[in-house]
């Protein structure tokens, strides 16, 4: 059944979030195709990523301009944090056919609209890694935020959400990249709710070798705060590899001065 955007509005607001997740099923909520400008997505519209995605503005422009501006044909281009595949999708255009696209996203409920995503749009050289990103190789528990912001959902233990745990395989950056055959990066956007701190300083050969030419980083400062970490030292371990950072739309960008 299909809702009108004001409906979906409603969903949204609704508090707890978990509430607005119950009545969801009780109304056999379901996800649908839509068609906006970027391309043809498979979305729930009570959610936070499919209600500003059908939007005027459309989905995190600010992020998108960025993406433009720095990727080109035969890029390669890493999306840690891919949500459901909406950057990834961006991606595919910009670096086409010669270009490749690693989406990295532990959630197993994302991972099914992902590829429909990619289907829809015909993003063949997008591949996905379905593993979580920290210091070492093991499992942990991910905390699942509702649906209506499946985005918040983190291994984070500050997440303020009481759902319904995950298993999920962790893998260092380094490690995924070689099991995907990806042997360097054009770009590298990491949106990862509080984990961006293990993401980078888990594999510091990696920025080290500097084999990532430039890294996005949406920092969220309230989550390491409350685990007792500091934005502060990933910006202090890049720049000590020689990475120079600037301030853009939420994000810190760091770029190999190699460019």
């Amino acid at each position: 059944m299909t809702y009108s955007r004001s409906f979906s509005a409603l969903i949204l607001r609704i508090r707890p979030a978990i509430l607005g997740q119950w009545i969801k099923r009780l109304l056999f909520w379901s996800r649908q195709d839509v068609h906006v400008a970027d391309g043809f997505f498979w979305v729930d519209m009570a959610s936070n990523f499919g209600f500003r995605l059908t939007s005027a503005q459309g989905y995190e422009p600010e992020t998108k301009a960025m993406l433009s501006s720095f990727l080109k044909p035969g890029m390669a281009f890493v999306d840690l944090g891919a949500n459901e595949g909406f950057f990834s999708v961006v991606a595919s255009r910009l670096v086409g056919p010669a270009g490749r696209v690693l989406a990295i996203e532990p959630q197993s409920r994302l991972g099914s609209v992902i590829r429909r995503n990619l289907d829809l749009n015909a993003a063949n050289n997008v591949s996905l890694a379905q593993v979580a990103i920290s210091y070492a190789v093991f499992c942990l528990e991910k905390k699942l935020a509702p649906d209506t912001n499946s985005g918040s959902s983190g291994l984070s233990r500050a997440t303020r959400y009481t759902n319904p745990t995950q298993s999920v395989r962790l893998l260092t950056l380094d490690s995924c990249l070689r099991e995907n055959e990806v042997t360097s990066v054009d770009v590298m956007k990491i949106d990862v709710e509080g984990y961006e701190y293990e993401a980078i300083l888990g594999s510091k050969d990696l920025f080290r070798s500097r084999k990532v030419v430039r890294v996005l980083i949406e920092v969220h400062d309230n989550l390491l705060k409350a685990r007792g970490l500091r934005a502060q030292d990933i910006s202090d371990f890049l720049t000590s590899c020689g990475y120079e950072c600037q301030a853009q739309h939420g994000f810190l960008v760091f770029t190999s001065p190699q460019l």
